[in-house]
């Protein structure tokens, strides 16, 4: 009797234990800006009503990948910034975008773009206007 009890509470410790949370979706697509792929960055989801956000980095052809539960989601694109080094030698080096992106694409506040994500909702394709 005591080896069943052992065994049942094995068994609900590996149940308890198991990962539990909500459905992911792998989202992926890409990132242009006037018909050339962004060649490096990073964009953004983020659910304002859960909470819920992620951040995939833009490969060098403009492809991104993430992984995101259900939900509806803002996007924000984000350009790598590059160190420029000062001209006399003497100041400090600065930085600045290595891509032109618009600013509006990269606030929760005023970016345009949009992805609901769901069943058969997981390519989300963003072409940036100037």
């Amino acid at each position: 009797m005591a080896k069943y009890g052992l065994c049942l509470l094995a068994v609900g410790l590996l149940i308890g234990c198991s990962e539990s949370g909500p459905k992911t979706y792998a989202v992926n697509g890409s990132v242009t800006i006037g018909q050339k792929p962004m060649n490096g960055g990073f964009v953004s989801f983020e659910d304002p009503t859960t909470g819920n956000a992620a951040q995939g980095a833009i490969e060098e052809d403009g492809t991104y990948s993430v992984e995101l539960p259900e939900g509806s989601y803002q996007v924000m694109i984000e350009p790598t910034e590059i160190e420029v080094k000062s001209k006399d030698g003497m100041s400090p080096p600065s930085t600045k975008y290595a891509q032109n992106v618009p600013e509006r694409y990269m606030s929760v506040d005023t970016t345009e773009l949009s992805a609901e994500v769901g069943d058969g909702s997981t390519t989300f394709d963003f072409q940036l206007k100037k």
